[in-house]
């Protein structure tokens, strides 16, 4: 059967969910179905092999899901070995890295590593250390990235500190395989540093190894903003590229159909072991292995068949992959080119390479659309265009990456020399990526979909596609179409249509120091204080997420109280990424130099700045009025900063 193996799958990861998450009356209800189509149909075979695979997914489910318990122990200096299981990452002094322990205790048996230097160790190091233990903190805020849910689909269930160097021993360095790889890889990244400029080669090394620690923050939110974040994420285009790369070499050799064969596959696992094979990589691998396998013994291949085996294969292996946000991109993403760019490409009527350009990135776009407004509260309608010039304009760099990164260990000077065009091509990406992230309406922060929305999204999606392959009744194709442009235009409302009539209060959780938002009857926002810490990026791990999980993109006014971290570093951080109208600092101190890159930022987005001391009035709209309270007018500055904190008051609709 054609797509046999997909519905499989499909199938699968349902019941997976359904056990995950116990839905025990949608279980009972499909069995229920399954058993009355089994006793009073002709179709008791598919009827028998889905009661099958629902109990196999949902035992899979049962065996590899852990509740993350509460009050897990903490421990202040705790000693442990184990084997290092990933590749290490170092940023800015800090590095982290994941164990396998030999610990009795299931919840020991794994665990991520924080360092407070840069770490000098290798995957397949066995290695002994002292630290901190304790479980990751769970989110504090709605939006906010829930680490502990993240690191317990990798079976992670505590984080360990280290502060000192000499806290971490090798027992034992890398052996065998480990040790090999981790030269050819040591080797390659070192090539690129070297012959490339500090902005080009960490972005190169991001999408050939998926290297993305280097990385300048801000670039990396433009990639995001822009819809081509997915090219630092190692997945299918980069074996494509591979796979591209090899049958050129083959025919360059005028190598056997054989040998064409052995060589695709050795390269493709070589490249998934310095990439350290993470699930995107697996399932485009396994689809690349079927469809070069389909060509060496003549047969057909079916790619919506290749995409249904990879997720099986996966699914079966480590059933918790299921809720891997690149697991569901990739497969998504997949679907849309194996499914939705054919039925376009049909129905236009278009064969011209052009139209293929196109049509492909918006076919990718459309299957991913509901998960990244879901996950990364982002529309961006110019990841249409983006995608065409910068999707192809990163298979030349990967191309060329790829024989640096293999040349890199015999021939250092030729790699060298080969690497100096993906530089340029890197160049290329950047200054196109700034190009399209300054186009009007390029990107819009959304509010985060409800579940329902997603799902008749998809609903809508597959009814949509299934007129137009079909050709059946145009009803169903209307119907699919209404939905999925109702999704859109629902998704693109601004965040001040909800809730209109009221007023909200809401108390930001940013750790040390204080953010709060208000929201007006009429919608506006206003934001007193942000938050921060000398320490980590409070701003951009809890205010934002919050802000961009309402979907707010205007800010009538943010209010700075006074000019210390831990309530200024938010403030200047959303004007930064959000349109704010008015800034409001205290009068006394307000040419002070800690506000010297706020006012420059201010002029920079045209915000205007306004001066606020005692007796001052400002109402923002009928219903709604801040009095400032303090400081006093000519006061003086003081060197507590405290002592010269704005102190508001707040009337609202009689309160």
């Amino acid at each position: 059967m054609e797509r046999s193996l997909f519905y499989i799958f499909v199938s699968l990861a349902a019941s997976i969910i359904i056990g995950c998450y116990e839905i025990w009356w949608l279980f009972f209800l499909l069995l229920t179905g399954i058993l009355l189509v089994l006793a009073f149909t002709s179709y008791s075979r598919p009827a028998l092999y889905t009661i099958v695979i629902l109990f196999t997914g949902v035992l899979l489910a049962g065996f590899s899901s852990d509740d993350i318990p509460e009050n897990l122990p903490a421990e202040e200096s705790f000693i442990v070995e184990g084997k290092i299981a990933n590749y290490p990452q170092n940023e800015e002094g800090r590095g982290k890295f994941t164990i396998d322990t030999n610990c009795k205790n299931h919840y020991l048996s794994r665990i991520q590593v924080f360092t407070a230097f840069n770490s000098d160790v290798q995957k397949g190091d066995r290695i002994a250390l002292k630290g901190s233990l304790k479980p990751p903190d769970p989110p504090g805020n709605p939006g906010q990235f829930n680490y502990p849910a993240y690191l317990k689909h990798e079976h992670i269930f505590y984080t360990l500190s280290v502060k000192e160097p000499e806290d971490i021993k090798i027992l034992q360095p890398a052996q065998g395989m480990n040790k090999i790889v981790n030269s050819f890889r040591d080797q390659g990244i070192s090539i690129v540093n070297t012959a490339l400029p500090p902005q080009e080669a960490p972005i190169l090394l991001g999408m050939l190894l998926g290297k993305v620690d280097s990385i300048d923050d801000e670039q990396y939110d433009n990639f995001q903003k822009t819809g081509i974040i997915h090219i630092f994420s190692v997945s299918g285009l980069h074996v494509g590229f591979v796979v591209l790369l090899c049958s050129w070499l083959s025919a360059l050799f005028n190598l056997s159909k054989r040998n064409k064969f052995l060589f695709n596959v050795i390269t493709i696992v070589l490249y998934g072991t310095l990439t350290g094979w993470p699930v995107s990589v697996v399932r485009a691998s396994i689809m690349a292995v079927t469809c070069l396998t389909a060509y060496y013994f003549g047969r057909e291949n079916q790619m919506l068949n290749s995409l249904g085996m990879a997720g099986i294969i996966i699914l079966l292996f480590d059933p918790q992959a299921l809720f891997k946000i690149s697991f569901q991109l990739s497969f998504l993403a997949t679907f849309g080119l194996v499914y939705i760019f054919p039925v376009l490409r049909t129905y236009f009527n278009q064969h011209h390479v052009f139209w293929d350009l196109i049509l492909i990135p918006v076919s990718a776009q459309l299957a991913v659309l509901p998960l990244i407004a879901w996950y990364f509260n982002l529309f961006s309608p110019v990841s249409l265009i983006s995608n065409i010039i910068v999707t192809y304009t990163a298979g030349a760099s990967v191309i060329l990456g790829i024989f640096t990164l293999i040349l890199a260990p015999f021939l250092p000077g030729l790699a060298t020399i080969i690497s100096y065009p993906a530089g340029l091509f890197i160049e290329i990406i950047i200054h196109s990526n700034v190009l399209f992230k300054n186009l009007p309406l390029a990107y819009l922060w959304v509010a985060t979909p409800k579940a329902m929305m997603i799902i008749a999204y998809y609903g809508g999606l597959v009814l949509l596609f299934y007129g137009l392959k079909e050709n059946i009744d145009r009803k169903c194709f209307y119907t699919g179409l209404s939905m999925v442009l109702v999704f859109m235009v629902i998704l693109c409302l601004p965040a001040s249509v909800y809730n209109r009539g009221t007023t909200e209060f809401v108390f930001i959780d940013v750790g040390q120091g204080d953010s709060i938002l208000m929201k007006t009857p009429e919608g506006k926002f206003i934001l007193v204080d942000g938050g921060g810490s000398d320490f980590y990026d409070v701003a951009s791990t809890r205010l934002m997420p919050y802000l961009h999980h309402r979907g707010i993109r205007e800010v009538y006014m943010a209010i700075n109280t006074h000019p210390d971290t831990d309530h200024l570093s938010g403030v200047v951080k959303t004007i930064k990424e959000l349109r704010v109208v008015n800034i409001g600092l205290p009068q006394t101190i307000s040419s002070v130099q800690e506000y010297k890159p706020l006012k420059e930022l201010a002029a920079q987005k045209k915000s205007n700045v306004i001066e606020l001391n005692q007796g001052q009035t400002i109402k923002v709209e009928k219903n709604f009025i801040i009095k400032v309270l303090h400081p006093e007018i000519g006061e003086g500055q003081r060197s507590d900063y405290n002592q010269e904190s704005l102190a508001l008051l707040i009337e609202s609709m009689g309160i």
